[in-house]
């Protein structure tokens, strides 16, 4: 390969990697805290840390269930709020996360660095059982 060539091949390859960037890095940085609505018209909040970690949640809830005791059956309500530090942060990949706890379940996707949505599942204790699916959105603060 002649100079001309070679000096042409190490411009398009320098173009090519300041373009593309370092695919190890993230690309948005969603740090801080973000709060919302679900579909149910219960606030979600959660914080997300340096790194893109999710490092804690909250969701307040309404679930329509099915009991059964002693006493008969019928249809019960649940409502509460789950507050939960996982034990390891939930990572944030290709803009999305996913949580899968005991009795919820937490997706997200990030929009943009303000802007992100998902959805949110509940499963109803022993005293009303039953299952919760609700969509949310939320915005950084």
């Amino acid at each position: 390969m002649n100079t001309m060539g070679r000096l042409v091949a190490m411009a398009v390859a320098l173009m090519l990697s300041t373009a593309c960037g370092d695919p190890a890095s993230p690309s948005r940085d969603y740090s801080g805290s973000w709060v919302g609505t679900t579909a149910q018209g219960k606030q979600i909040s959660f914080e997300v840390s340096g790194g893109n970690l999710i490092t804690r949640f909250t969701v307040a809830y309404t679930l329509q269930g099915r009991f059964q005791n002693a006493f008969g059956s019928g249809t019960c309500t649940e409502a509460g709020s789950l507050s939960v530090t996982p034990g390891s942060p939930i990572a944030i990949t290709d803009n999305t996360f996913r949580y899968d706890g005991s009795r919820e379940s937490l997706a997200g996707t990030f929009e943009s660095e303000t802007s992100a949505s998902g959805t949110a599942s509940f499963q109803g204790s022993a005293s009303c059982s039953g299952t919760s699916n609700t969509t949310w959105t939320a915005s950084k603060r």
